[in-house]
């Protein structure tokens, strides 16, 4: 049986992916099921490991059957495809983190959206509790430096000197 996830969104616990199950025949054409799922982010890997429907950790959005021979635009599988991802985003509980719009066909490559996610979901974690950059900025102030002291009050000297050492490097 092959699967390839078409789809992901995720927020900060958990995503929404939208699968294609494949079985290995039929009378005609290829059949296969394409799934709108929910899980936790700590079971992605389940996607490409165990079942997809009946498993008690993942919940069945919407399962549609479609016949996989044709992926065109305008064929049945493409129609259903892009009518799902439409919908996806709705089915998300919280904000949106990431997502990936290229189709994930293997366990590695879950792997890595996988910790792409939990990245994305601690730098808004910190976002969070951190002040804007703003306010890390110091005051401006000219005292105690005599460089900017003397800029400040009008010298130009410290520009001379500048402008003087770079003629004699030419």
């Amino acid at each position: 049986m092959s699967r390839v996830v078409h789809r992901v969104v995720s927020d900060a616990s958990h995503s929404v992916a939208i699968v294609q199950t494949a079985s290995s025949g039929g009378r005609s054409g290829q059949p296969s099921n394409l799934s709108t799922v929910r899980l936790a982010n700590a079971d992605l890997s389940r996607l490409f490991s165990g079942r997809v429907l009946n498993n008690a950790m993942i919940e069945v959005i919407e399962t549609w059957r479609v016949d996989a021979a044709n992926q065109g635009p305008r064929s049945n599988f493409g129609k259903t495809l892009e009518a799902m991802k439409g919908e996806l985003a709705r089915h998300l509980p919280g904000q949106e983190v990431s997502r990936s719009d290229t189709p994930i066909e293997t366990e590695a490559g879950l792997a890595h959206y996988v910790s792409r996610v939990e990245a994305s979901a601690r730098m808004k974690a910190l976002d969070a509790k951190l002040p804007p950059a703003s306010a890390w900025a110091p005051p401006p102030t000219h005292a105690g430096h005599a460089d900017t002291a003397c800029i400040a009050a009008g010298d130009t000297m410290g520009s001379d000197r500048q402008s003087s050492r770079q003629r004699a490097r030419l």
